[in-house]
């Protein structure tokens, strides 16, 4: 199974993501608001994601969720994620 560390460096770091298949870190940044977002995550664009992280495009959106999911589970109870075009929100539920 994968595994996903955050590596914090002042109000970002990088997510590390590593498999058998492949390791890669995507750029984070907390926000100052955490009670309605806790972070925001800058995945590599669809033409960009193969050669940064090895992984097919199809396989883009099944790994993101995966980290999102990851990083709720180990740092942000009550959180969920939302999508957008070029970033990734860790968002207070309701």
């Amino acid at each position: 199974m994968p595994t996903v560390e955050i590596i914090p460096d002042g109000r970002g770091g990088k997510i590390a993501y590593r498999s058998k298949r492949t390791s890669f870190t995507l750029e984070f940044e907390y926000t100052y608001q955490p009670e309605t977002c806790y972070m925001i995550i800058f995945p590599p664009s669809p033409k960009q994601w193969t050669a940064i992280t090895g992984l097919a495009e199809s396989k883009q959106n099944s790994t993101i969720s995966f980290i999102a999911k990851q990083i709720i589970q180990q740092v942000a109870p009550g959180y969920t994620y939302v999508e957008y075009r070029d970033f990734i929100e860790i968002v207070k539920e309701g």
